[in-house]
C-alpha cells in the first residue's frame, strides 16, 4: 500500500502500472471574439461633450444618436462622436474614463482636435482599431 493515512486501502497498489491518454490539441474549434471597450467623447452642436465608456461602440453611439437613453445626453443632444479610444481591459478604459472626466474643458478639447482637428462625426467610418493594453 502506498501513502496512506490511518491504515485505509489504495486504490493504486505499488507495481500498477498508471495508464496516461495522450491528449491532442483541438483543432478547428471557433474562437472567441475579443472584447474591445472603448472611452468615447461625444459633442452636440453647440460644444457641449459627453464622455462615456462601451463594450459597443457603433450601437452605443446608435442609442446617442436616436436619443434612446434618457439623462444627459439626451438633454444636451450630443449626438457627434469626436473622439475615441479602444481598450482591451475594462478597468482600464473605465480608469480613462474617469481620468477624462477630471480633466478641464481646454485639455479635452486638446485631447480630441489633436486627432480629429475639424470635430467631423467620426461614427461615419467605425472600423477595427489597435486595442490600447494600458
Amino acid at each position: 500500500m502506498v501513502g496512506l493515512r490511518s491504515g485505509g486501502t489504495s486504490l493504486l497498489r505499488a507495481n500498477t502500472p498508471l495508464l496516461f491518454f495522450p491528449v491532442t490539441p483541438r483543432r478547428n474549434h471557433a474562437k472567441i471574439p475579443r472584447v474591445v471597450y472603448h472611452v468615447y467623447i461625444m459633442a452636440s452642436q453647440s460644444g457641449v461633450l459627453y464622455i462615456g465608456v462601451t463594450n459597443h461602440l457603433d450601437a452605443r453611439v446608435m442609442q446617442h444618436k436616436q436619443k434612446q437613453i434618457p439623462g444627459f445626453s439626451q438633454t444636451y443632444n450630443t449626438t457627434k462622436l469626436v473622439y475615441f479610444e479602444p481598450f482591451g481591459d475594462a478597468r482600464n478604459a473605465i480608469a480613462r474614463e474617469k481620468q477624462l472626466k477630471r480633466w478641464r474643458r481646454s485639455k479635452k478639447i486638446f485631447l480630441i482636435e489633436k486627432q480629429n482637428s475639424t470635430w467631423r462625426d467620426l461614427s461615419q467610418n467605425l472600423a477595427p482599431h489597435k486595442i490600447n493594453e494600458s
